[in-house]
């Protein structure tokens, strides 16, 4: 696990996983997101990589799933279709 100094990104961690870690230097370079938060990290038997979007209050959430981990990061944008899009190619 990493951290990540952004200035985008406000938690009471700063703590990221490597999978999301990709998502969260991507949306960090759009300019259209106004906030990252990161949520909780849970640890789960190996699996493999998925990326679930569902809409929040002011943009969306995701749940990232990597190699050993799962991670909620919550991505704050008024142009939640066009950003959803471009994470979703990574």
């Amino acid at each position: 696990m990493a951290t990540t100094n952004s200035i985008k990104v406000t938690s009471s961690h700063r703590t990221v996983t490597g999978a999301s870690a990709i998502i969260v230097d991507a949306a960090n370079r759009i300019p259209e997101v106004t906030k990252i938060s990161l949520g909780k990290i849970t640890h789960v038997p190996g699996g493999r990589k998925d990326l679930k979007f569902s809409l929040i209050t002011g943009g969306f959430k995701v749940v990232v799933r990597g190699a050993g981990a799962v991670h909620e990061l919550f991505i704050y944008t008024d142009h939640v279709a066009k950003v959803q899009k471009q994470l979703s190619l990574l």
